[in-house]
């Protein structure tokens, strides 16, 4: 995954999913509602799925909210009035994109909160955090999620920088 600027933002998005579908790959065998019955960083993070028609929100297992997240993201990345095919974004671009980006921000601090030893055994750990950092830059260079968001993976984070 390249950065060029957010320009090609969408082109950078694309790629940080199928990143991570990748990446959760290693771990979704282990990833099951008995093992994580919520979605989680920790047990300071609970993550709640919003329902986009109504609004409501729910708690949901781990793998449960991750396949309807990756879902979702592909739906977005699917809608041309969000990821134009013309390469010119409309007002919808950018505040989709920081949702996008937060959710999956969500995936990580389940992973590295979850399933590291996993990953670690997978020896999976170095292309965990690789992709990690190059998500994090693009995310931090163009303020694509908020600190707060961010607060669960703040340890892994002050390392980078």
């Amino acid at each position: 995954m390249v950065c060029l600027g957010f320009e090609s933002g969408g082109i950078v998005v694309i790629e940080a999913y199928n990143t991570l579908l990748v990446i959760y790959g290693f771990i979704s065998e282990e990833c099951k509602p008995e093992t994580c019955t919520t979605m989680s960083a920790g047990s300071n993070y609970q993550y709640l799925w919003a329902n986009e028609k109504d609004g409501k929100t729910e708690a949901l297992s781990a793998p449960v909210y991750v396949e309807k997240l990756f879902e979702w993201v592909s739906n977005q990345l699917d809608d041309e009035n969000i990821f134009s095919t013309n390469s010119t974004y409309g007002k919808n671009f950018l505040p989709a994109v920081k949702k996008i980006l937060s959710r999956m921000f969500r995936v990580y601090a389940h992973i590295y909160y979850q399933h590291l030893g996993a990953m670690s055994e997978e020896n999976a750990r170095a292309n965990l955090d690789k992709c990690f950092r190059i998500f994090y830059y693009f995310i931090d260079t163009f303020k694509l999620v908020s600190e707060k968001e961010m607060l669960p993976l703040k340890p892994l984070i002050d390392q980078l920088n």
